[in-house]
């Protein structure tokens, strides 16, 4: 699980939908509502498959398996836009632009499908007090590596006209992306001893948690908070290229910087998190998060912006752990399909919707206006979370893990 976590997010560092996607798109249009349409339809792809996925889930007992195989269906489709780039983009962009899209939605609803198993996988494979450790240390090696790799994109599209540049990064990414993924297929995992799930039923049944679970309805609603600030995600590049007159080659830059940024908050707040917990952190993630919008809104300049991407990596990378963490530790033992799918069920529309509706600011009032929502929705997220206490403190909430005379005990008895 440690190559993912330091691969998945270095091969997405290369083709940064927030920098790097964004400038490729840029060349295909200038809509702001289709540009906003890459953190929309991914929003959207992701929720579609999870009320269900859960029960799908239940099927098989190699989950790392299962994750393996979806992972690469979802990992298939920037090896095909980096193929279908230099065919069509000086002919047809407009089929380029549909493509892509269209891989973009395929790669969105197999990340649907593979979250409820991805995170049963490591719930049961990761003591909660050591998942901090976890991310921390593999996003500081990721970060490390991403500092150069963003350097070596910017000098890629420097070098290389439209479309071969980007064609050359979404080819490395991938590689990167494939290679983190199989060593999930040989996690170790319970099969045969794995506790019954809570009672809460199926596909829109299951969102009967958030009546009962009075915690995970208030810190559902941080969440959905924190997603409508997600409106401004999309035109920080935008904004930085367009307005302020950046040059393309800096989205690489961009990009390097908001990983190196994000590598020093995943690895201050992994190794925090794993000692006071998930929610006091998660607050002070959040107080950092308001600094990012604020930069934008401030820059004069495009090398100003460096400030704005350095606070947005710091942050969102802190914001992702803390959240994530705390989430897998809300639910009882087993059910941690259930609980992450009526979560995601309730927030990824609003991450999807709220660049949308930053499209419809920007298009009214410029890019600098979009930033003001973003400030606004932090706050009240920041308020929100004061009344949800912290899950570890909770009774009855307990993590283990397979132990290695656990697996031969288990082979033994299974005849494997």
């Amino acid at each position: 699980m440690f190559a993912d976590a330091v691969g998945w997010p270095l091969g997405w560092a290369i083709m940064a939908p927030d920098t790097v996607l964004q400038a490729f798109l840029l060349h295909l249009t200038d809509s702001p509502f289709v540009l906003s349409l890459l953190r929309g339809i991914y929003g959207f792809g992701v929720w579609l498959p999870l009320l269900w996925a859960p029960n799908l889930v239940r099927r098989f007992r190699r989950r790392g398996r299962y994750v393996t195989f979806v992972g690469m269906i979802e990992r298939l489709p920037m090896l095909a836009v980096a193929v279908a780039a230099p065919l069509l983009a000086r002919g047809r962009p407009e089929a380029l632009l549909a493509f892509f899209f269209a891989a973009w939605a395929v790669r969105s609803i197999s990340e649907g499908a593979n979250l409820s198993a991805y995170s049963a996988l490591l719930d049961e494979a990761i003591p909660h007090n050591y998942r901090g450790k976890l991310w921390g240390l593999a996003a500081g090696i990721s970060a490390v590596l991403a500092v150069p790799a963003g350097v070596w994109v910017t000098r890629t599209l420097a070098a290389h006209s439209f479309p071969d540049g980007y064609a050359i990064v979404f080819l490395v990414g991938f590689a990167v992306l494939v290679l983190s993924l199989v060593p999930l297929a040989w996690v170790r995992e319970k099969r045969s001893d794995r506790p019954p799930a809570v009672l809460a039923g199926t596909g829109l049944r299951s969102l009967r948690l958030l009546r009962t679970d009075v915690q995970l309805r208030r810190f559902t609603g941080v969440v959905v908070a924190c997603a409508a600030a997600d409106a401004a995600l999309p035109f920080f590049a935008v904004h930085a290229i367009r307005t302020l007159g950046a040059p393309e080659s800096w989205a690489g830059l961009f990009a390097g910087v908001q990983a190196a940024a994000a590598s020093v908050g995943a690895t201050t707040f992994g190794l925090l998190t794993d000692k006071i917990g998930n929610r006091r952190p998660l607050m002070l993630a959040l107080a950092l998060a308001l600094g990012a919008p604020i930069a934008a809104l401030l820059a004069r300049g495009p090398t100003h912006m460096y400030v704005a991407f350095a606070l947005l990596g710091l942050a969102s990378s802190a914001i992702v752990l803390c959240r994530y963490n705390m989430l897998l530790d809300m639910p009882p033992p087993g059910n941690v399909p259930q609980y992450t799918a009526v979560f995601y069920t309730v927030v990824q529309p609003v991450f999807a919707l709220a660049p949308v509706l930053g499209s419809v600011v920007v298009r009214t009032w410029g890019t600098a206006a979009v930033f003001a929502p973003a400030i606004v929705a932090t706050v009240l997220a920041m308020a929100m979370l004061s009344r949800v206490d912290e899950p570890r403190a909770r009774p009855g909430v307990r993590h283990t893990v397979a132990s290695p005379a656990d697996g031969r005990r288990r082979a033994g008895a299974e005849g494997c």
